[in-house]
């Protein structure tokens, strides 16, 4: 489904680079020098039609262009090309992510490494630790290696690889911040897959590849760390310190953002800016806590359809009756429902949920520029945030 949709998505002359560059021959179906553009359909039955072991070859390229095809994939593209305003000269997303695919594969390998560290910070793979601020980093050859060297002793691997470069990390009031980006890829330890060998079950051995991603922002001095054990996350913070920095820090984390839900026992309403075209905010969910009943939660949600009330829910006699109200009522999670305005990018108007969990907990990524605008700005402008 992959193939046929990148197809469907891509101007046809943009897919015929693709083939050419590729060197697969589809004469035998296309003939590019015809008066006609080949439909889409053609094409996607041209491809089918493969015998050569190409269609597995397209099938992996279209997976990864597919990936960076969305809002945070482009994000990601925008973050590491040397001229973000050639971007908008292309006809959609699918033209972009393959453009850069064919333009300059390296490039496009490290928007999806942007993209990896985007998407799980502020997650559980996720830690962020407290670092000089003002410091250049030292990417020379001599320092490379000496950090490749240091992380096989550290994590007693045959082979490491360590990518340093320079690359916008976008903010929720549209700004954007220059920071450096350290991917390291390193050897696992042996494995095993089972595949098939002329028809048979053989079992091959194998040395995965493991990977991390630093960033370093010489502004705020924050070093982050996605991947990893959370035990190995500091001793890579200070090996990197120590060497690209040329200071000893002791690995002290940022403090985990905290949330605060009490203010939604009772319903209210949430300020927005009418410039961020939010339209509307809901709770549309919460899980209680009674002190009195320890070790019992109350869940309280509406269907996605419905457009009842649950706090007046809440206070209905039939379901128990003023439950919000409980004097000793704990708000342990909640889901909030956000809705913009219609815009150029989604003519009905774009949709999030967001879950946040008491203490730390919240499913909202941050990788779109309207999820960026929520975690960033809003979440503490409604009072959910506990200050720490």
């Amino acid at each position: 489904m992959t193939v046929a949709s990148v197809i469907r998505k891509t101007p046809i002359a943009t897919l015929r680079t693709y083939f050419d560059a590729r060197r697969i021959d589809l004469s035998g179906s296309i003939n590019w020098q015809d008066d006609r553009t080949p439909s889409a359909q053609r094409l996607i039955k041209a491809v089918g039609n493969l015998k050569d072991g190409s269609h597995e070859i397209i099938a992996m390229d279209f997976n990864r262009i597919q990936g960076m095809s969305d809002e945070a994939g482009q994000a990601s593209i925008a973050g590491v090309v040397q001229d973000p305003n050639v971007l908008h000269s292309f006809e959609n997303s699918y033209d972009r992510a393959m453009w850069l695919f064919l333009k300059d594969e390296n490039s496009f390998k490290r928007a999806e490494e942007v993209r990896f560290a985007e998407h799980y910070r502020q997650g559980q793979k996720w830690d962020g630790f407290v670092g000089p601020k003002g410091m250049a980093v030292n990417d020379d050859d001599e320092r490379r290696q000496e950090l490749e060297t240091r992380i096989c002793e550290m994590f007693m691997s045959m082979n490491a690889l360590v990518d340093v470069y320079k690359r916008l990390r976008a903010g929720s009031d549209k700004s954007s911040s220059l920071i450096t980006q350290v991917v390291i890829y390193r050897e696992g330890f042996p494995d095993s897959v089972m595949e098939f060998e002329q028809g048979s079950l053989e079992r091959k051995p194998r040395r995965p590849v493991l990977e991390a991603v630093l960033t370093y922002d010489s502004k705020s001095g924050d070093i982050e760390v996605v991947g990893l054990d959370t035990k190995d996350r500091p001793r890579l913070v200070r090996l990197f310190a120590q060497i690209m920095l040329g200071q000893g820090i002791i690995g002290m984390r940022v403090p985990l953002r905290q949330y605060d839900l009490s203010s939604l026992v009772v319903q209210r309403t949430f300020q927005t800016d009418r410039e961020d075209g939010i339209a509307s905010v809901k709770v549309i969910a919460l899980k209680i806590h009674l002190h009195a009943c320890p070790g019992v939660w109350f869940m309280l949600g509406k269907k996605r359809n419905d457009d009842a009330n649950i706090y007046e829910y809440s206070d209905d006699p039939s379901r128990g009756g003023h439950i919000l109200r409980q004097a000793d009522v704990e708000i342990v999670y909640a889901k909030l429902a956000v809705r913009f305005r219609p815009d150029r990018e989604t003519r009905s108007g774009k949709s999030i949920t967001l879950g946040i969990t008491l203490p730390n907990g919240c499913d909202l990524k941050g990788r779109t520029e309207k999820e960026r605008l929520i975690c960033e700005k809003y979440l503490s402008l409604w009072g959910l945030v506990k200050e720490v």
